[in-house]
């Protein structure tokens, strides 16, 4: 009979501010609280570390994001030696540099190994492509593989053939609701928001989060703000550049091109401890991506909020939207329109029917806890077992 209190042990590059770091941190959390399970994280270190210590969620430092192969065979033998002597039964890799480590550690090992995929990146058609294709297989080699949406097994089944579908187990991420309540919006934290990242509130607010790259397309939506520019609202853009080109300049330049430098504004950076305040206090959220999303956390935390959600209709969103219910789906190909088009519904409309698409969305989020989550993925790696 399997143990009732399996040790399982999370694997990331650094607990620094990301999505799969939030999720990998918030489902240590619960697995601790509701102690289904021992919980232990290997991670480079990074900021967030002390949201893990406050818990008492046992970590090990490991360099597990560098891509020298020696440091990375050193760091397969010390990853090995903990688990042995720790008595860890699963270890889950959460990215593709730990996933290599892993595989390596935990060969002819007593500890299993099962890789939890949180996206793909797109793979282009080149001999690039079929490298990266190879390098991405290592996200494969587990049995059983786990995914955050229906989505994401479609993808991994359609690009390796081999992978068989029954295979792959889909936990969706989920999401504290004491974190993101919607009764938070009483609080006095508000107006240091506020203050703190110069919010002005005499206007409805729209906005997106997420990082500054090309394919999350914050451009269609400055696009679509600048078709309902007559009307009285703000646009926040949140996120930081990615460094690695200059698109936050070119953002930047189309605002100033399309006359509504007084609507669209930057945040570079929200603090975590912050974000559900923002989002509560937006009338839309919107996730314009040209490139499917693999989930979409910033759609289910802005829901869980009470704010209603604007997506393009592709990827994991459309496994977290209620739609016209909780939010409205745009067409990828059609979305700058579309998309001003349902900034304007939400705009528009009346204060009762606003008022049921803030219960739904609150109703929508609370499907995706992430005590639910934590218990999905305890039973998984028990039975894996």
């Amino acid at each position: 009979m399997v143990s009732k209190k399996n040790h399982i042990c999370l694997v990331l590059p650094k607990l620094k501010q990301g999505g799969v770091e939030t999720v990998a941190i918030e489902l240590a959390k619960e697995i601790s609280r509701n102690q289904s399970a021992e919980i232990s994280i290997i991670a480079n270190g990074g900021p967030l570390l002390h949201k893990i210590r406050q818990h008492n969620i046992k970590f090990k430092k490991i360099d597990v994001e560098s891509k020298n192969v020696f440091s990375m065979i050193v760091s397969a033998i010390r990853i090995r030696v903990f688990c042995k002597k720790n008595r860890v039964d699963v270890i889950v890799p959460m990215s593709r540099i730990p996933a290599w480590i892993v595989l390596w550690a935990t060969r002819r090992s007593d500890s299993k190994c099962i890789m939890f995929v949180h996206g793909f990146n797109n793979i282009p058609r080149s001999i690039y492509g079929k490298l990266k294709l190879i390098y991405n297989s290592v996200l494969v080699k587990s049995k059983p593989v786990f995914v955050v949406s229906n989505f994401l097994k479609h993808t991994i089944v359609s690009r390796y053939k081999k992978v068989d579908p029954q295979n792959v187990k889909v936990i969706y991420n989920g999401i504290s609701l004491d974190k993101f309540n919607h009764e938070l919006m009483k609080s006095a934290r508000i107006e240091y928001c506020v203050d703190k990242y110069n919010i002005a509130l005499d206007k409805p607010i729209v906005a997106c989060f997420g990082r500054l790259t090309d394919w999350k397309a914050q451009d269609n939506l400055i696009k679509a703000v600048a078709q309902i520019k007559q009307k009285d609202f703000y646009c926040y853009i949140v996120g930081q550049d990615d460094h690695k080109n200059k698109y936050k300049d070119e953002l930047v330049e189309l605002v100033n091109q399309l006359g509504i430098s007084d609507k669209v504004f930057f945040i570079s950076h929200i603090d975590s401890d912050d974000i559900a305040i923002v989002m509560g206090l937006c009338n839309s959220v919107v996730s314009p991506s040209k490139s499917p999303e693999t989930f979409g956390m910033t759609l289910l935390e802005a829901q869980a909020m009470g704010t209603p959600v604007i997506a393009t209709a592709h990827g994991g969103p459309i496994e977290i939207i209620d739609e016209n219910r909780s939010g409205v789906l745009v067409d990828p190909n059609n979305s700058v329109d579309e998309m001003a088009c349902k900034l304007s519904y939400f705009l528009d409309m009346k204060k009762t029917e606003y008022k049921s698409f803030r219960q739904n969305a609150i109703k929508q989020a609370s499907k995706f806890s992430i005590k639910s989550m934590s218990d999905t993925f305890v039973r998984y790696c028990k039975e894996a077992l």
